[in-house]
C-alpha cells in the first residue's frame, strides 16, 4: 500500500469551519492553492490556540488537528506542548512526512524547527508580519538559516534582516483567488481600501 506524501502545517489558529472565511483568509487561500496544484498531497494542519476546542475535523478535505491553547497559563501551555510534539511523533508514524510548514516566528516555528532537525524532515517558516518586528525571542532560541525562512514580503524580508542580520532566502507573497470573482468587471468608487492596524508596518 502506498502512503501519500504529506505536508505538516503548524499554526496559531485556523478555521473551525467551511463558513469561518473571516479566519486567516490569506492562509485559507494559500492551502487551497496547494490543493488545487498538488491534489496527491495530503495536508494536517496543527492549529495551537484556535478554535477554542480540542478535536480533530476536516476542513475542504484537509485535517485540522486543534488543540485550544489560547490564554492557557504556563504549566498547561507546556504540557500543551507536549502534547503537540505527541502528535507530531505519532503522525510521522502514521505518514510520509515531506515537510514542516509553520505560520509565524513564534511557537510554531519553534516546535517546526527541532521537530524536523530531529527527524531530518524539511522545515519552513513563513514570517508573516509583526514577527519580522524587533523584540521576537524566538529568533535567538531558534537560530534560523535563511534557507529555511520565507517572508511575505520584501519588505518583511527587509525588517527581519534589520533586526536580526538574516535575510529570509524566499518570498511568498499574500495571493489572490480569481475564482472567487466573475468575469465581469464591476463598476467601483473605492480606488484602496486596507484593513488592519495604523501602524508603519502595513504602509498604509
Amino acid at each position: 500500500m502506498t502512503v501519500a506524501k504529506t505536508l505538516l502545517i503548524l499554526t496559531p489558529g485556523f478555521p473551525a469551519d467551511e463558513a469561518d472565511t473571516t479566519c486567516l483568509p490569506p492562509q485559507q487561500i494559500f492551502i487551497k492553492a496547494l490543493n488545487k496544484k498538488y491534489p496527491e498531497l495530503n495536508i494536517i494542519i496543527l492549529s495551537f490556540d484556535y478554535p477554542f476546542l480540542k478535536t480533530t475535523y476536516r476542513w475542504h478535505g484537509n485535517t485540522i488537528i486543534s488543540f485550544n491553547g489560547w490564554k492557557k497559563a504556563k504549566i498547561s501551555r507546556i504540557l500543551m506542548l507536549i502534547s503537540i510534539w505527541r502528535k507530531l511523533k505519532r503522525l510521522k508514524k502514521e505518514n510520509a512526512i515531506v515537510g514542516l510548514l509553520s505560520f509565524w516566528f513564534g511557537e510554531c516555528a519553534l516546535i517546526g524547527r527541532y521537530f524536523g532537525k530531529l527527524y531530518s524532515i524539511k522545515q519552513y517558516t513563513w514570517i508573516l508580519g509583526q514577527d519580522a518586528k524587533k523584540g521576537n525571542k524566538y529568533v535567538r532560541i531558534i537560530r534560523p538559516a535563511d534557507t529555511n525562512l520565507i517572508a511575505i514580503s520584501d519588505f518583511i524580508a527587509e525588517e527581519f534582516c534589520k533586526n536580526y542580520k538574516i535575510r529570509p532566502l524566499h518570498i511568498i507573497p499574500v495571493g489572490i483567488d480569481t475564482s472567487m470573482f466573475g468575469s465581469k468587471i464591476a463598476k467601483r468608487n473605492i480606488d484602496i481600501m486596507g484593513a488592519g492596524s495604523l501602524i508603519p508596518l502595513k504602509q498604509y
